[in-house]
């Protein structure tokens, strides 16, 4: 193809070869030439090196930041490694879906978009869920959207929307690389929150007329016992060997906004809208591009007063009066008081009956020993073969269900991983 542009897929990691080998797997699976896969190993103390090297994939580009960074300049660091064209970043548990590439570029060729979006598909390792296969949810949308930008982080900032929906460079989310270099040009380093996926939804949303939202899945969110997020912002504690949340917290990092105060834990309040406020506030330099987007302290502390789940209720009432007093704002005004199991019912309703509306246009699979979904890479084989069907056709689903064990046996890439992962070595962390 003339337009078929170079595509870097980004994988910072650290201490995580278990998983790594599986994401490493579905990125080198693309049917596309143009790209490259750049590993970004933050120091590990694990096999991650020998997990690279053992692909033996003249793809991969390995790079070592030498020493232990925070996850942001991790990130930055990687960024910096990055030559022109499209960049899209994937956790070291997550999977790209098979023919995202070439997809993504299509999209590109018919709209001339800077920034490409998807959600949709999203996978529970085995080691998360504590059963012996994993679970894979997909959506069977189609097409793509244009979004304008500006009613799209207004959206946002107003709690209407999740920030997810936003151009983030993180799983889904494939951006060019000139947008990077705008923003360098005005700040130096690109990331300047310790949230570097948040921070980039807010910079390119800043930065962008409009970006293409994709319908179809293009990526799957893996969540697994490595996972920060899920460890911090889940309400009931898994049986964990190690804490990731607690981890990532106790390391040094990007400082927090000072206008938002650390909760009692000392650590930033448990609310992922209270993270969207930090990232959008670190974006300052670039709130001049969007004048018409309007964001205050009082309604942003009603926003993540009136998401809090009831389990972290004391922590974020406590955290809401200490920023409250911080930005001079009556504590009357406080939406959590009296009414905030109201909010949060009220919320939680409207937040099944999107979720209904999903589920009449996705797929849930639960892992057996006929489709075992052992991994994030068996997953995304999975989703792309039911992606691959078309609509009304039953009895195509039908026999695409009969030769998915056949296929991911058969997947030329399958066996050499396999066999290097069930090494003593590589069941080490």
């Amino acid at each position: 193809m003339p337009d078929e542009r170079k595509f870097t897929i980004v994988i910072p990691t650290r201490d995580r070869s278990d998983t790594l080998i599986h994401t490493i797997a579905s990125a080198l699976a693309q049917d596309y030439e143009n790209y490259e896969v750049l590993v970004s190993d933050n120091a590990s103390n694990d096999n991650t090196r020998e997990v690279v090297d053992g692909l033996n994939s003249a793809r991969i580009r390995y790079i070592n930041t030498g020493k232990r960074l925070s996850m942001s300049h991790n990130w930055e660091f990687a960024l910096n490694h990055v030559q022109d064209g499209w960049v899209t970043v994937l956790g070291d548990d997550d999977a790209i879906l098979p023919g995202a590439l070439k997809r993504v570029n299509e999209i590109i060729n018919e709209t001339g978009t800077l920034a490409v979006r998807s959600n949709g598909c999203g996978y529970s390792w085995p080691s998360l869920i504590g059963e012996k296969y994993g679970n894979l949810s997909l959506s069977l949308a189609k097409g793509y959207r244009r979004v304008n930008s500006s009613a799209a982080l207004s959206s946002v900032m107003t709690g209407h929307l999740p920030y997810n929906k936003l151009p983030v460079l993180y799983n889904g989310g494939f951006i060019q690389t000139s947008l990077i270099s705008r923003a360098k040009s005005v700040t130096g380093n690109f990331f300047l929150s310790m949230t570097p996926d948040v921070y980039s939804a807010m910079v390119f949303s800043l930065l962008t007329d409009e970006y293409i939202y994709s319908n179809e899945a293009l990526a799957i969110n893996g969540a697994s016992h490595h996972s920060g997020g899920t460890a911090g912002f889940e309400t009931a504690k898994r049986k964990r060997a190690y804490d990731p949340a607690e981890k990532f917290w106790s390391e040094e990092n990007i400082p927090f906004h000072k206008d938002l105060p650390l909760a009692d834990t000392g650590w930033p309040v448990r609310s992922i809208h209270a993270f969207v406020y930090e990232a959008y506030l670190q974006a300052a330099s670039f709130h001049s591009e969007k004048d018409n987007v309007v964001v205050s302290p009082r309604q942003q502390l009603a926003i993540i007063m009136k998401e809090a789940h009831p389990r972290h209720t004391e922590e974020v009432r406590n955290w809401g009066l200490s920023f409250a007093a911080q930005h001079k704002i009556d504590c009357d005004d406080i939406s959590h008081r009296g009414n905030h199991g109201i909010n949060w019912l009220m919320s939680n309703i409207f937040d099944a009956a999107r979720s209904l509306g999903r589920l009449c246009s996705g797929l849930t699979f639960y892992g057996d020993r006929h489709i075992p979904l052992n991994n994030v890479y068996e997953a995304s084989i999975v989703a792309g073969t039911i992606k691959s069907i078309k609509p009304g056709y039953i009895y195509r689903f039908i026999n695409a269900c009969s030769r998915l064990k056949r296929r991911i046996q058969l997947k030329s890439s399958v066996t050499p991983l396999k066999e290097f992962n069930g090494g003593d070595d590589a069941k080490q962390s």
